[in-house]
């Protein structure tokens, strides 16, 4: 393992991946990378977004943050120890399906290390859209699971997480490496 190398952490999308929508907590930024001051109500609701089709149930539901709670411990078994999870309740209105085995996942830390001279970007104020993300390992202060400060949606696991993580309990897995 190459202690100096990132991942990008995203689900592995086809047209039958279910996606979902936040239906409760819309006051609560679940991508702001900081904890919560107050406690979080559970569980945290999600409606399968029925325009989409799809029948397939993935690991991570992104953008929302909802995560299987089974990856939710095989993160924490790897020791990553910045997530507030809490319990989620996923909804399929068409059949009424109901799906507890998610938790809404705060990953706490979200930090300001794109190599902005060496990656390729759009910029929109104060947030980057990567078309080629470039970490500086010296401006991760050693994270090993954070989001990204200048985009917020990006999930960056260090190689020390990434390459242990069960890709057979897993397969849905993007972890694409960066540079």
């Amino acid at each position: 393992m190459n202690p100096l190398r990132f991942y990008r952490l995203n689900p592995l999308l086809d047209d039958d991946t279910i996606m979902v929508d936040i239906a409760s907590h819309e006051d609560y930024f679940f991508t702001a990378g900081c904890r919560f001051e107050e406690p979080v109500p559970e569980p945290v609701e999600f409606a399968v977004d029925e325009g989409l089709g799809g029948t397939r149930w993935p690991t991570l539901l992104l953008p929302q943050p909802v995560f299987r709670a089974d990856f939710v411990a095989e993160l924490r078994r790897l020791g990553v120890a910045n997530i507030d999870d809490y319990a989620a309740r996923v909804v399929r209105a068409s059949t009424a399906e109901v799906r507890l085995d998610y938790r809404a996942v705060n990953i706490v830390g979200a930090i300001a290390c794109a190599d902005l001279e060496r990656s390729t970007f759009d910029r929109m104020d104060t947030l980057y859209q990567f078309e080629r993300l470039v970490i500086d390992p010296g401006r991760t202060g050693g994270a090993d699971f954070f989001r990204l400060a200048e985009d917020p949606e990006i999930i960056v696991v260090a190689a020390s997480v990434a390459e242990r993580i069960d890709r057979t309990a897993f397969p849905d897995l993007l972890l694409e490496l960066l540079e």
